[in-house]
């Protein structure tokens, strides 16, 4: 003879089932970040970008950085460097510093000087010693419209004290231009200059 469950045995197992179900189907953000990078360093894009996806939608910094890698290198998913650059405002709006730089080279690539200067001060102030590097190079342009020289050997030393290898040659080919008081100036700005912490 077969005996039915309880009631109570009936709702037990309708649980169960349920959590089970949603175990499976349903992943963090951050779940989905670490799958993606682990298939990204495995050269598996196009699963990496079904990973980051959702983990991006659901306000995830790093996952938005990476699919907006992915969208403006054309890895795993058409290249659309406009959805790319949609990624990484979304991640540089919420703090994160590498989407901050990359967002501000995007722009510098597409001579919008005055937004890759909000991005790269932003980034500079988290300390990127990338994003002082750019600065040095921005206010040494003169295709920018914002030549600074002083401001320029500001950054470069900043940039070489957080150890960014490209800013010692730099900051040692602009002395060469610049006067001891120009160079003297530039020391005091970066003597004074206050970085910020970063959000991540």
């Amino acid at each position: 003879m077969i005996t039915r469950p309880s009631v109570p045995q009936y709702l037990f197992a309708a649980l169960l089932a349920a959590a089970l179900v949603l175990t499976a189907t349903a992943r963090p953000a951050a779940g989905g970040y670490r799958e993606g990078m682990a298939l990204y360093a495995r050269c598996q894009f196009t699963a990496a970008a079904v990973e980051f996806q959702p983990a991006a939608e659901k306000g995830s910094a790093r996952a938005q950085y990476m699919l907006g890698r992915l969208y403006v290198d054309g890895k795993g998913v058409a290249r659309d460097p406009a959805v790319g650059t949609d990624w990484f405002r979304r991640s540089a709006e919420q703090g994160f510093v590498r989407a901050q730089y990359a967002l501000g080279a995007l722009l510098y690539e597409r001579r919008d000087h005055a937004g890759a200067q909000t991005w790269w001060l932003r980034a500079a102030r988290a300390g990127s010693a990338e994003a002082m590097t750019s600065l040095g190079f921005l206010y040494a342009d003169a295709s920018t419209g914002q030549r600074d020289y002083v401001q320029a050997r500001m950054w470069y030393e900043l940039a070489s004290r957080h150890g960014a290898p490209d800013s010692f040659r730099l900051r040692a080919a602009l002395d060469r231009s610049l006067s001891t008081a120009q160079v003297s100036k530039a020391l005091q700005l970066a003597q004074r200059w206050q970085p910020a912490a970063p959000t991540y």
